[in-house]
């Protein structure tokens, strides 16, 4: 509980973000947001390095980037080791190339 209302919703998987956008606006949250890079660290490859060359290939201005903080399949919470080590590289080329870094809400509001 972080003590303030949530305004954004993303649904499970991406799936059926039309009814998913229905039941936010029926919330009074607003918007539905995907994401426009999805960086396959679901995937948990060994070389955090698949991950940082995935995001760095389809990324672009305004890019929302899909990555995860637990493990999927055992549901127990651990962060990613692959993600956690390709986070660092990711953010440093993207910062070197001019990106800036914003929450989904601030992008919204630009």
């Amino acid at each position: 509980m972080t003590g303030r209302r949530p305004t954004l919703l993303r649904p499970p998987y991406g799936s059926d973000p039309g009814r998913f956008a229905r039941v936010a606006a029926d919330c009074r949250l607003e918007a539905t947001v995907l994401w426009s890079v999805q960086s396959f660290d679901w995937q948990d490859p060994p070389d955090p390095k698949k991950i940082v060359a995935q995001v760095l290939a389809e990324v672009e201005p305004g890019a929302i980037v899909l990555f995860h903080d637990g493990q999927r399949e055992t549901n127990d919470g651990r962060p990613r080791a692959s993600t956690i080590a390709a986070l660092p590289d990711v953010l440093e080329r993207l910062s070197a190339d001019g990106y800036e870094f914003a929450t989904v809400s601030e992008l919204l509001a630009r």
